[in-house]
């Protein structure tokens, strides 16, 4: 049925959107040791 087909949709696209976020996070801890986004350029 087209209600399942959606579901499955919406379901794949919610987990790539969440897996791409979560990948992003860990990337940028793994490169800057920190978990905040910004970090000042000047120490």
């Amino acid at each position: 049925p087209r209600a399942m087909e959606a579901a499955t949709k919406y379901f794949l696209t919610q987990a790539t959107a969440s897996m791409l976020l979560m990948m992003g996070i860990i990337i940028n801890l793994l490169h800057s040791g920190q978990w905040t986004v910004s970090k000042d350029l000047n120490p």
